[in-house]
């Protein structure tokens, strides 16, 4: 049941157009706000907020997973995958970035921060949740998406608890992404990276691409031309789709496994 519910996410995330309409139509601000009017203690506002339901979904999912041989529990799972990833259009972000690049020919600008930026987001439009998913089921999918719309929401003063837990819950999946990476690309260029971050417990996720993505996709520098940064961008494309399926491939054996 769990494999189906990660099928469901591959299809709607490579398929699906036009961003998460659920997202738009079902948005959690008013509950955060309502935790704030009454609540002047950040950490106890992100407990309330994030943590505390994601305790209770994880309670009531424990329960009701064998219910109506496990249909609840699917749909349950299904409708939080459904909302929680983003919808990233790769192709547009790419084809509008080189077209850029062909109309600014000889500007001695790089491509380096678009780089890291789009695979920081490809990242985080789907891997966190995938991969909390396969650890608490539909709790783990509530908790990721809770503390990523809590930081959004409360841009300038989420407490340290929001930051770290946001730390917390992407560590490992950056380090199994980057291990994807190796597995799916490059593995020399791709290997080196996941050692130097490895035991990196300091540096945000966001800080993690910024330097590994260079060592990716090439070291081109002001003095490339711009075919040299569109064949990295093209480069980059193919290695942000092989790492999608890397993931898919990644659940099915730690399903397989019993998780």
């Amino acid at each position: 049941m769990k494999f189906l519910v990660i099928i469901i996410l591959a299809f709607y995330y490579r398929n699906w157009v036009g961003g998460n309409q659920l997202r738009d139509e079902i948005r959690v601000d008013g509950w955060f706000s309502w935790v704030s009017s009454r609540v002047n203690s950040e950490n106890v506002r992100f407990v309330l907020s994030v943590i505390v339901p994601s305790i209770l979904l994880l309670l009531i999912s424990i329960e009701i997973r064998d219910w109506l041989l496990g249909l609840l529990w699917f749909l349950i799972s299904a409708g939080l995958i459904a909302y929680s990833i983003e919808i990233v259009d790769t192709d547009i972000a790419f084809d509008d970035r080189i077209l850029w690049l062909r109309n600014n020919a000889g500007e001695g600008e790089t491509s380096e921060n678009f780089e890291s930026d789009i695979t920081y987001f490809a990242f985080q439009s789907y891997a966190p949740v995938l991969f909390w998913f396969l650890i608490l089921g539909p709790a783990g999918v509530l908790l990721v998406t809770l503390c990523q719309r809590y930081l959004d929401h409360h841009e300038e003063e989420a407490g340290n608890l929001a930051d770290i837990s946001q730390f917390w819950l992407e560590w490992l999946p950056v380090r199994i992404n980057l291990f994807i990476f190796a597995l799916v690309g490059d593995f020399g260029r791709a290997w080196q990276p996941l050692m130097d971050n490895l035991g990196d417990f300091e540096s945000s996720s966001a800080s993690v691409f910024h330097r590994a993505t260079p060592s990716l996709v090439g070291d081109s520098d002001l003095t490339s031309g711009p075919e040299q940064h569109i064949t990295e961008l093209n480069n980059l494309k193919l290695l942000l789709d092989r790492a999608f399926w890397g993931w898919i491939g990644f659940a099915a054996l730690l399903t397989v496994y019993g998780f």
